[in-house]
């Protein structure tokens, strides 16, 4: 794991006005680095659009740096990678009231919170956040975590209680077993077409599409 310093050269690049970078492949040493370097994503000049913060060690509360830092208006990053970090229920819901709420100023387009710690509690926010008309994900990926039929259910609740189609469009991480899919009134025959193609989520995000859809008709 890299030291502080790292962190702090990270953001003395990104501060540079002649900085160039649209991606950021970085690993801030946890917590305390996120503290460090968060705050210069709504300073920096930068096209910054993605930012993969993969396996740095953040827990919930780098992610409230994190939050702080983005939900800014000049904050640019629109992809969001947090795969295999140690974020559980309580840094899930930080990052969906700062990130995915209503007239949010910084239109979150992919989201990556795989192999964390969060569980049914943390899918319950997730579900919350993608109910909201104004979310604009068009990927979320929740695979490896804690989830039980709870937080599948609360995550497809969530697309199902729209009033206007999902903008999602790959689903990835939803361990949907045939009993689960016929608790949240899933056709078996979509789950199997699930199987077929991996975990996309294709076909169930088209079949919400075409439930939402028949509930704006009656």
């Amino acid at each position: 794991m890299p030291s502080l310093g790292a962190a702090e050269a990270f953001a003395k690049a990104l501060r540079d006005t002649r900085c160039p970078l649209a991606t950021l492949d970085t690993v801030v040493p946890g917590d305390e680095g996120l503290r460090v370097f968060a705050p210069v994503l709504h300073e920096t000049k930068a096209p910054l659009k993605i930012l993969n913060l993969t396996v740095c060690e953040i827990g919930d509360k780098g992610v409230v740096y994190l939050c702080k830092a983005m939900e800014h208006s000049r904050c640019p990053i629109a992809r969001l990678n947090l795969a295999g970090n140690n974020i559980g229920d309580v840094g899930i819901k930080t990052l969906v009231h700062h990130l995915l709420r209503p007239n949010c100023r910084t239109p979150l387009l992919h989201l990556d919170v795989s192999e964390n710690n969060f569980q049914d509690a943390g899918a319950l926010s997730l579900g919350e956040g993608i109910r909201s008309q104004s979310c604009s994900l068009t990927s979320l990926d929740v695979a490896h975590n804690e989830l039980s039929e709870l937080g599948i259910k609360a995550i497809v609740a969530g697309l199902l209680a729209r009033s206007q189609p999902s903008p999602l469009r790959v689903l990835r991480g939803l361990e949907m077993t045939v009993d689960i899919a016929l608790k949240c009134g899933i056709p078996v025959h979509v789950v199997s077409e699930m199987d077929k193609e991996g975990s996309e989520g294709g076909p169930l995000l088209q079949w919400v599409s075409k439930r939402v859809r028949a509930s704006q008709v009656h």
